[in-house]
């Protein structure tokens, strides 16, 4: 038998994270701009040092490569941050409209069998309700200055 053909050769999420982090770790990598704070601005390191904490924290739950986990997020740090762990750590984000239905979610879940979700907090209790058998569920709760000065 042979050996799956990867593109990308050994090069991955983590690969190039650590590499943007090398070569242009004081650089900004993403920046936001919330209705309702200050600016905060992430380099790529900083970026890659809390997608790794992020990474580390679904695995301490459980979340295993090939695992699925459900993103119901608004555009916000979040939403790049849980992608970029659980890609990390070759689980598959399943990421969902934030506009979708109870009934579009539940049509999702029992397809994609997700074991977690990570949702906002207008969209947890339609998540909650749609995926019962999640082995969990998260909410962020924190905004990005005040996940950033702690």
């Amino acid at each position: 038998m042979t050996a799956p053909l990867v593109p990308s050769g050994d090069r991955s999420v983590p690969w190039l994270l650590g590499e943007l982090a090398r070569t242009a770790g004081s650089r900004p990598a993403l920046c936001w701009v919330p209705f309702d704070g200050r600016p905060v601005t992430w380099t790529y390191g900083e970026f890659t040092r809390d997608v790794r904490r992020l990474a580390a924290g679904l695995q301490q739950r459980g979340v295993h490569p090939g695992d699925r986990v459900v993103l119901v997020l608004d555009n916000c740090p979040d939403f790049p941050l849980t992608w970029a762990a659980l890609a990390s750590i070759g689980a598959v984000a399943v990421c969902l409209n934030t506009r979708s239905t109870r009934e579009e979610l539940g049509y999702v879940g029992s397809h994609a069998a997700p074991v977690a979700a990570v949702a906002g907090a207008a969209y947890a209790g339609d998540v909650a309700a749609a995926l019962p058998d999640l082995r969990w569920l998260a909410v962020p709760s924190l905004t990005a200055s005040q996940r950033r000065s702690g």
